[in-house]
């Protein structure tokens, strides 16, 4: 067997790929031109289909879900809107929402690519064959390598696909705002209640030291044989029973703060002080109901995310009609042979083109046809349902705000008159003209009062963030 000398190419891969690039940047502007008004319409309509910025704008190293607050608020302050703030940053679902954000917006990148030319190098080696009586050899004695751009020049499906694609992005973006404002809204609610035992507990606490006091005066009033023993035992029992009251609302208060931080996704082992922040009483809005609904329907990011699906599923239907029309490729390039042994290296630039049918499918066509449809006709439904239950959930909020409005202002009125009894049987408790009974009865009917105003302004606090999030304001006041 004769030997080979070592293979030393005449051409360089590197040169090889130089000149597959000029060939690139020849045809290049003719490619690009077909896409160069496409790319700025789709940039115009990302900037006409994303919300208004709201005041914490989603910001990212160039990727649409994440989002990177410049400033986290302190774990061991909180007040509300800073816990909301926090969970927008930290809560799992959201960040598990984002994800679902990226993997859209990849997908769209995906399918915008195959509208791109692509640069592709093949290399294959080449040999003959010699025949012995006892084996075969085979010597290889070439190599073959090819550089071109690959362009699709009619390729309706692939850039309604991407269209398609685009939609559902956006769509997948107006889910993540609507988790936002849904979890914005049970942190609100979770701080409220929070808020409302706190509330509680401080009138608990302060009235009992009203209750401490009253005993002392009580117990020299026994001693001097003024007041009897039996209605110092039930002073002593009642402040008993308050005490007990009290524990339960500091552990329902421990628990909600707990709730809190849960929602929020802080880190275990924190235990923060929540302020109460200075909340006005709702007021139901100078608009009209029909007003709140349309207003609803327009800041409800779930209303655009299913109007969005609705169009991806529409272009998606076009690209399963389109799939059955001819397509187009257009290549060209540099194609070399390069000898293993001493001979002319063979070079030439190819390009050709090529289409693609598909007459008769066998049902395929009229099968995904119904496919799509189907799921065209179940976004419209999501749309409609969407609307209609917006609509009734402006309806609730207007009744339950109503409704606690009118209660905060016979709760207070009823505080206004358990505190001037309160008064007057304290009075008449120190001149001697009632039992100690009577002052205690009254006590008693103060701290209900008490408890029944907390619970009255929770309640209209709850509507207001119920009417927050009715609008999708929730995650972002306006």
């Amino acid at each position: 067997m004769e030997s080979h000398s070592p293979w030393r190419p005449r051409t360089p891969i590197a040169v090889l790929i130089a000149i597959g690039f000029v060939c690139s940047s020849v045809h290049g502007p003719r490619l690009y031109a077909q896409l160069r008004d496409a790319r700025s319409s789709v940039d115009r309509a990302k900037d006409e289909g994303t919300l208004p910025p709201p005041v914490l704008q989603p910001v990212s190293g160039g990727s649409l879900g994440a989002k990177v607050l410049s400033r986290s608020p302190r774990l061991d302050i909180l007040d509300e809107d800073g816990a909301v703030q926090f969970a927008m940053e930290h809560n799992p679902e959201l960040l598990r929402m984002r994800q679902n954000t990226e993997w859209a917006d990849g997908e769209a990148k995906q399918r915008r690519s195959f509208l791109l030319p692509q640069l592709i190098l093949e290399s294959d080696v080449a040999g003959e064959q010699s025949r012995f009586p006892a084996a075969i050899e085979r010597n290889l004695n070439s190599m073959g390598i090819n550089l071109y751009v690959q362009q699709n020049l009619i390729n309706r499906a692939a850039r309604l696909r991407y269209e398609s694609a685009k939609y559902q992005r956006e769509a997948t973006l107006r889910m993540e705002r609507a988790a936002e404002n849904q979890i914005a809204f049970l942190v609100r609610r979770q701080f409220i209640q929070v808020r409302q035992l706190d509330r509680t507990a401080l009138a608990y606490r302060q009235r009992l030291r009203e209750m401490e006091a009253l005993l002392e005066s009580v117990n020299e009033q026994v001693n001097r044989n003024v007041t009897s023993r039996q209605q110092r035992a039930e002073l002593q029992n009642r402040i008993a029973l308050r005490q007990a009251e009290l524990e339960i609302l500091e552990r329902q208060r421990d628990v909600g703060r707990l709730e809190v931080l849960n929602l929020i996704g802080a880190p275990s082992g924190h235990s923060p002080r929540m302020i109460e922040a200075l909340r006005t009483p709702f007021q139901a809005p100078v608009a009209s109901r029909d007003g709140l609904v349309s207003a609803a329907v327009e800041g409800r990011p779930e209303i655009a995310a299913f109007e969005l699906a609705v169009r991806a599923e529409n272009e998606a239907a076009r690209a399963v009609r389109a799939e059955f029309m001819p397509r187009v490729v257009l290549s060209s390039g540099l194609s070399s042979v390069v000898p293993f042994e001493e001979g002319d290296q063979a070079s030439e630039l190819v390009g050709g083109a090529a289409i693609r049918w598909t007459p008769m499918d066998s049902g395929s066509r009229k099968a995904r046809n119904q496919q799509v449809n189907a799921r065209i006709e179940q976004a419209r439904i999501d749309l409609e349902d969407a609307k209609r239950t917006i609509a009734i959930e402006i309806d609730n909020v207007l009744v339950t705000a109503e409704r606690a409005a009118t209660r905060l202002q016979l709760t207070h009125e009823q505080h206004n008159a358990a505190t001037e009894a309160f008064e007057l049987y304290s009075e008449s408790y120190q001149s001697g003209l009632d039992p100690l009974n009577r002052l205690v009865i009254a006590l008693d009917a103060l701290i209900e009062s008490d408890v029944a105003v907390a619970s009255a302004q929770a309640d209209a606090e709850q509507a207001n963030a119920a009417m927050q999030r009715a609008l999708g304001r929730s995650a972002y006041p306006k």
